[in-house]
């Protein structure tokens, strides 16, 4: 004989034993309003890039250097530019900004966002 009953999708020891970021988060819904199911959660997600440091203390990227790549360094995602192109065009824009002391890397980290 088939169990049709609707389940729950964790057992409730399985949920009380989990962190409390991983525990499914509980709605009653006899509160919310008919527009409230309208509206998605929303969910703030950390960023997978892990930022590597910079080696100095007091280091920080210029807003001029940050406006430099932001007009001159760009990527729309038209189908006539060329990514390649545009990663050419990136490394030889950060050949320029090199610091004594200061994690390349890191600088090119955190510049490439600012290319879109």
């Amino acid at each position: 004989m088939e169990d049709n009953r609707i389940r729950d999708p964790l057992p409730a020891d399985v949920i009380n034993n989990l962190s409390p970021i991983a525990r499914p988060a509980e709605v009653n819904e006899l509160d919310n309003l008919m527009g409230e199911y309208m509206m998605p959660l929303i969910v703030e997600n950390r960023s997978s890039i892990i930022y590597p440091p910079y080696g100095h203390d007091n280091f920080q990227l210029r807003s001029d250097v940050i406006n430099l790549f932001l007009n001159n360094v760009s990527l729309y995602g038209r189908t006539d530019e060329n990514p390649h192109y545009h990663i050419s065009h990136f490394d030889e824009y950060c050949e320029n900004f090199k610091y004594h002391g200061v994690n390349e890397e890191a600088i090119m980290i955190r510049l490439f966002p600012h290319t879109h």
